[in-house]
């Protein structure tokens, strides 16, 4: 099988994309990002297919939407066919429905292993993330990158988010693939590299209520010992990535991680933010972290999202 390497160095195993799916908003015939993408994927023959969507006609519009379909085809026809020269095959395919079903119901009947899309641009709201980039990132199983349209492709500067809590072992794996991600990526770019975790102490505004008894210098120790297992946490995790030929730099910080991560966006200038998604269960509608959920709609730069093992959409192939 053929596959896109983002090789590292050190023992860890090489990012991995095979199948990417490239999802158009609504009228959108610009694909200025897909030669940036074609470039991402030639190295080892990885396929894209470029996917389009059209939204259920109104009633009295039904007799229209046979040429509507025709028309639409012939576009995307014109848009893959301009990169036929590229040695990347690339289809197409133009599905009807609702947007964010439509593509995770095809990403995981064909097995897609990125998901990449431009931002929604909507000129009242303050976020670029709209209603279909949200329900992709709350549910899509798949890595979900959205481009923001002002941010370059080959970024300058990366952001990794990693949650080193000793409280959860699951996350390892998840932050494990967040680095790699972005380490693949400030090394192909020459970019830049941000890893970013924010910690506290649980419970610690409970912790020093006066009722409690604690003793301010116990409690400034139990702070410390945290401070200090995060750090080490966090050096072990980055250190293990041999990371010689990277510009880095780690901030640790005594916040919230969507607080963190904002304030880093900006003062940074990151062009990608790379986080992971918090599956929740056992509450309808919550498929994504608080964080990533705080962050999306915050940060003005692209976002690429990582899913837990274990993650199960509640998008189904089946209507």
């Amino acid at each position: 099988m053929n596959t896109t390497h983002f090789t590292h160095h050190g023992g860890n195993q090489p990012v991995q994309f095979n199948n990417i799916l490239y999802v158009l908003n609504p009228g959108q015939n610009s694909i200025d990002s897909l030669d940036w993408l074609i470039n991402m994927a030639r190295d080892s023959h990885a396929r894209i297919t470029l996917m389009d969507i059209i939204s259920e006609m109104p009633a009295g519009l039904r007799d229209l939407e046979s040429s509507l379909t025709e028309m639409r085809h012939a576009q995307l026809r014109e848009m893959v066919s301009g990169h036929d020269s590229t040695g990347v095959p690339i289809d197409y395919l133009l599905a009807d429905g609702v947007a964010f079903i439509e593509v995770i119901r095809q990403v995981i009947s064909s097995g897609h292993d990125l998901l990449v899309k431009e931002a929604e641009y909507r000129e009242i709201q303050d976020s670029e993330f709209g209603t279909t980039d949200m329900h992709l990132l709350r549910k899509c199983p798949c890595p979900v990158w959205i481009l923001h349209p002002q941010h370059p492709r080959n970024s300058r500067s990366v952001l990794a988010a990693i949650d080193v809590d000793p409280e959860k072992p699951a996350n390892e794996k998840l932050n494990a693939q967040i680095l790699d991600l972005a380490v693949a990526h400030a090394r192909q770019h020459g970019a830049r590299l941000h890893v970013a975790h924010a910690w506290g102490l649980p419970n610690e505004v409970l912790l020093r209520d006066k009722r409690f008894n604690m003793s301010f210098d116990m409690l400034e120790g139990f702070v410390d010992d945290t401070r200090r297992q995060r750090e080490q946490l966090v050096d072990e995790a980055v250190m293990s990535r041999e990371l010689l030929d990277i510009d880095f730099e780690l901030h640790m910080q005594k916040t919230s991680a969507a607080e963190l991560i904002s304030q880093l966006a900006v003062s940074k200038q990151v062009d990608l933010v790379v986080m992971g998604t918090v599956a929740r269960t056992g509450i309808a509608g919550f498929f994504i972290g608080n964080t990533a959920e705080k962050v999306a709609r915050n940060i003005h730069c692209s976002l690429l999202t990582v899913k837990p093992d274990g993650f199960v959409s509640p998008v189904s192939i089946s209507s």
